[in-house]
């Protein structure tokens, strides 16, 4: 059942006689203040979405979900909390208080599965006070400690954690009556040279509302998508543009997703003869790719070659090309990375970044001739998807933002903190022969290491490892992120205004995990285990190191 909700208050779902087995809620749950939506699944059906990475498909990532949460819960609450009895309210409020109540609510009606992940490397305590690029981290009878926060973020708030100028700026000057949405579609065009923008709801859903564009704009009866493997897709209209070996065995059930993608490797030795004789095929579409595979490719930039290529051949050729910016424009400390290859894109998708993530929003950017070719086409579809997903809110805090970031000269301090950072990080690269490479975009930083030799699970699991190790540092912990995909690299994305004296927190953090190698990583997580009275985890991570002997181990 789709919860048919037109207005706050109005829940007609509660005049069901039977129990749905599915119930999807819209705006509605929030009284339609922001733009938030959830899936129920009763208890009785076997519900695939609750493990990870299945997950992925359902959720919308990369967003910080604490202000629509709040209004939700403030929301439902007004509405039903009357009828809730003592002990149901007693429990929502452990819950809100304390870390192993919140743990056990994930066990009970989430994600088992990365609940106890979560739990078995120290990221089942409750991040508080988050402000710019750092949190308090709260665990139950434990003294409360600031970190480093590069994680709750995900590199999508470019001004930090919770900016405070969005108080005056924002909340007490919101004009209900003000065409916000428009002016941000000028500052788009302003900064991009794409005259047309079209809102969306989330990066998810800007990806999939710019796949549906361009297959709509294609030329003549095209409908062929042409990738390139190692993008990543978080719903299924999304994941028909991505091909990860590694992930796509669990979305195996439901293809083909688009029975008309083409995926190349760009990795292929035959990458450039494959990729140069579809473009010229005359069959293809829309030609789709990030400049930079940031999630299930470990941040890996697109040859360069490749996309020349692409460009070289687009007259000839006769396709659009799109491009997902969802998670590199900004971060990269450049408005969209992909300008100084693609000058001139047909269409181009943008994300929560935008608005600070306080909200979830995504943009697609179009020329005049790809909407109107569209409209062309199926007008109906093409005026849904102009107009469906504006939220004023998010505009607001869209520009408010961006006009932040452009007033602070943000992306070139962020060009400049990025090399900073780089250089500190390839100085560990030289002292540890644990980090294989060093890969940087402005500041999109990832680390790669060098697992070679170390046994099965080390290998495929150890980012997680060292991750919980990081973060529980007791010197000064550091929140990073474990690429989904390629577990043994770690990202950094920090916020734009990042101050070298964080930056030098992170590395000294970093050369403290790794002068400890392997085996001390592997030794601390064990400890850590044991201190949450799981000694069968504690003693497989323990069987995993080597006796303890003199010297480095690395």
């Amino acid at each position: 059942m789709v919860e048919p909700a037109r207005q706050a208050g109005h829940w007609p779902l509660l005049a069901l006689c039977e129990s749905p087995d599915l119930i999807v809620l819209g705006e509605g749950l929030s009284g339609f203040q922001a733009p938030l939506g959830a899936c129920l699944v009763h208890e009785r059906v076997k519900n695939p979405w609750l493990m990870t990475p299945n997950e992925s498909y359902v959720r919308h990532v990369m967003s910080n979900f604490g202000l629509p949460f709040k209004l939700a819960f403030e929301h439902l609450m007004a509405q039903f909390a009357a009828g809730l009895s003592v002990d149901e309210q007693r429990e929502l409020r452990r819950i809100a208080s304390s870390s192993e109540a919140t743990y056990q609510a994930h066990l009970c009606y989430g994600n088992r599965g990365y609940a106890k992940i979560a739990r078995m490397h120290g990221f089942d305590g409750r991040f508080h006070e988050a402000r710019g690029v750092r949190s308090r981290l709260m665990h139950d009878g434990e003294p409360s400690r600031e970190i480093i926060d590069c994680f709750v973020n995900v590199g999508t708030c470019p001004r930090g954690l919770n900016p405070l100028d969005v108080i005056e700026q924002v909340a007490r000057q919101h004009d209900t009556r003000r065409d916000y949405w428009g002016e941000l579609q000028g500052l788009l065009q302003h900064n991009t040279g794409l005259p047309m923008a079209l809102p969306a709801s989330s990066n998810v859903t800007a990806v999939e509302a710019a796949l549906t564009l361009g297959l709509l704009a294609a030329r003549g009866e095209r409908h062929k998508l042409l990738c390139l493997s190692g993008g990543l897709g978080f719903s299924m209209l999304s994941a028909a543009a991505s091909h990860t070996l590694g992930f796509d065995i669990f979305r195996a059930p439901f293809e083909p997703l688009h029975a008309h993608t083409v995926f190349i490797d760009p990795l292929a030795e035959d990458a450039e003869t494959q990729l140069q004789g579809h473009l010229l095929s005359g069959e293809i579409a829309l030609v789709w790719f990030e400049t930079i595979q940031v999630d299930a490719n470990a941040s890996r930039p697109v040859p360069p070659h490749l996309i020349a290529m692409i460009e070289r051949h687009r007259d000839a050729g006769g396709y659009l090309v799109g491009i997902d910016e969802t998670q590199t424009n900004l971060m990269t400390g450049r408005f969209l990375h992909s300008q100084a290859q693609v000058p001139q894109p047909d269409i181009v998708a943008l994300g929560s970044a935008l608005c600070d993530s306080l909200l979830p929003m995504g943009v697609v950017l179009c020329s005049e001739a790809v909407t109107h070719a569209g409209a062309q086409r199926q007008p109906q579809r093409v005026a849904d998807l102009q107009g469906r997903g504006i939220s004023q809110l998010s505009a607001h805090l869209a520009l408010n933002c961006l006009q932040a970031l452009e007033r602070e000269g943000a992306l070139a301090h962020a060009r400049t903190q990025g090399e900073y950072f780089h250089q500190r990080l390839l100085e560990l690269q030289r002292a540890f022969p644990l980090i294989r490479a060093v890969r940087a975009e402005g500041l999109l930083l990832t680390v790669e290491l060098e697992l070679a030799g170390t046994p099965a699970f080390v290998e495929r699991s150890f980012g997680y490892l060292l991750w919980g190790s990081l973060l529980r540092d007791p010197e000064g912990g550091v929140a990073a992120a474990v690429c989904p995909i390629h577990n043994h690299c770690l990202r950094y994305l920090p916020p734009l205004n990042i101050d070298r004296d964080s930056i030098d927190l992170m590395v000294a953090n970093l050369r403290r995990a790794l002068a400890r190698g392997v085996d001390g990583v592997l030794r601390d997580c064990a400890e850590h285990n044991r201190h949450l009275g799981d000694t069968r985890t504690a003693q497989f991570l323990s069987s995993l190191t080597h006796p303890k002997k003199k010297g480095p181990n690395l």
